[in-house]
């Protein structure tokens, strides 16, 4: 659809869609239910790979309430590595906002899965912006949390606290510690965070970031590296070290843990891998 003459916005959700059918919808409507409250919004998804009727939504949607773009990212079926296919893709996302010159006050770089199964709260996510405008002098960021617990440790450093390589213990297996690492330095640490109050992080995510603009669009996602990170961690990294300030992960948004990011115990976890193994061999 046709942008406003000045492209300007106070807020731009970026999001990457993947077999989101199931939640897209309620996402659309957080969006809508927002703009009730004064945003000018701009939403931009990219999608590629999905089975289900994630593209055909995408491709149809209408909203008098926002402004909506869809971009293919075929492109990004290429690389077969999860992270490296999320780096590329939104970094892509960035580079359209700045190409195109659309502009915005604030930049929520959210994921569109089972974490949005409920939906954005609108009255926290509003004082969340409240919070983050207040604290701008410290404050590049602010990023939620979930219920019931913190899921999302891939992308998390939190000075002297928490600085572990996540990804390297997702993809080292070992029959004899592959659930000892992740019950030390992954399902234990969920637990810890989530009874947590604010922190103040150099990296975080956990479903939903938001971004002053003037310091989005100088993050980088992409790093001449050959060793794998999040996307995350990379693009928050970049910032922090320019700005010296951080991403406040706050109590006040909530998004929903997803079932597969939950903390197990032992016999919970045999019987995840067990499952995955069987469905692997049927298909």
């Amino acid at each position: 659809m046709n942008l406003d003459k000045e492209n300007n916005f106070d807020l731009i959700f970026l999001g990457l869609a993947k077999n989101v059918e199931e939640t897209i919808s309620t996402f659309f409507k957080s969006c809508e239910n927002l703009s009730l409250h004064g945003f000018k919004i701009c939403v931009i998804i990219g999608e590629n790979g999905s089975k289900d009727k994630t593209r055909n939504i995408l491709q149809n949607f209408k909203s008098s309430k926002f402004h909506f773009i869809y971009l293919k990212t075929d492109f990004l079926d290429i690389y077969e590595n999860r992270i490296i296919r999320l780096t590329n893709g939104r970094e892509y996302l960035k580079e359209y906002i700045i190409e195109n010159k659309i502009i915005s006050k604030f930049v929520s770089v959210v994921d569109l899965d089972s974490v949005l199964s409920k939906g954005i709260e609108e009255i926290p996510f509003l004082e969340t912006i409240q919070i983050l405008e207040k604290r701008q002098n410290e404050l590049f960021a602010i990023s939620a949390k979930s219920r019931p617990y913190y899921y999302d440790m891939l992308p998390l450093i939190i000075k002297d606290y928490f600085e572990y390589d996540i990804y390297k213990i997702q993809t080292t297996f070992s029959l004899v510690n592959f659930y000892n690492l992740r019950k030390l330095y992954i399902y234990n640490f969920q637990k810890k965070i989530t009874q947590m109050r604010d922190v103040l992080t150099i990296s975080s995510h956990n479903g939903l970031t938001i971004y002053f603009y003037t310091n989005y669009i100088t993050g980088l996602y992409k790093k001449n590296s050959k060793e794998i990170k999040s996307e995350h961690i990379n693009f928050n990294l970049s910032i922090h070290k320019s700005t010296n300030k951080y991403i406040l992960m706050t109590n006040k948004l909530n998004l929903i843990t997803p079932p597969e990011h939950m903390p197990l115990n032992l016999i919970e976890f045999l019987k995840r891998i067990f499952i995955k193994f069987i469905n692997i061999n049927i298909k």
